[in-house]
């Protein structure tokens, strides 16, 4: 679609041209010109004769400028897309170099843990239950611990 947008108005922009050079051939093609060089006549006609090189050269300098048009358009259209996808290269570099920093934080944090002899924590959740199944028993409500002694100052 945009593509089409750019030929049209490179193709409305040659014709805009070509049709304001071509205007005054209009209204003066009945005059009679006449071209000398040093007292030498070169050419001597009416301005009808001689219109198919300008219109030519019309043509031409209409399809350049219709071009350059379409040109400066991609151009445009092109360093639009290329600062958004810039934009998103540097947020992506942003959040790796987050994500790289996290990651660090999280090994730093696990070497301290490892120093500290506390790599209990790295453990799976299979090795937590055996620890827990190694250590002695925790004493409950329904085990047989009594109180000593009797209450002072209790009624």
């Amino acid at each position: 679609m945009k593509q089409t947008k750019r030929l049209l108005a490179g193709a409305y922009l040659s014709g805009v041209v070509f049709a304001a050079l071509a205007c005054p051939l209009l209204w003066l093609s009945d005059r009679h010109v006449t071209v000398e060089l040093e007292n030498e006549t070169l050419f001597a006609s009416p301005i009808r004769r001689a219109a198919a090189p300008y219109l030519a050269a019309c043509s031409v300098l209409g399809a350049s400028v219709g071009l350059t048009g379409m040109a400066l358009s991609g151009w445009r259209e092109t360093a639009r897309i290329k600062a958004q996808l810039e934009a998103e290269n540097n947020q992506l570099k942003r959040d790796l170099s987050s994500h790289r920093q996290e990651l660090e934080d999280i090994l730093l944090y696990n070497n301290r843990l490892q120093s500290m002899a506390l790599d209990g924590f790295f453990a799976d959740s299979n090795a937590d239950e055996t620890v827990l199944e190694a250590a002695s028993p925790i004493p409950t409500a329904t085990s047989s611990v009594r109180p000593s002694g009797s209450l002072v100052g209790m009624r």
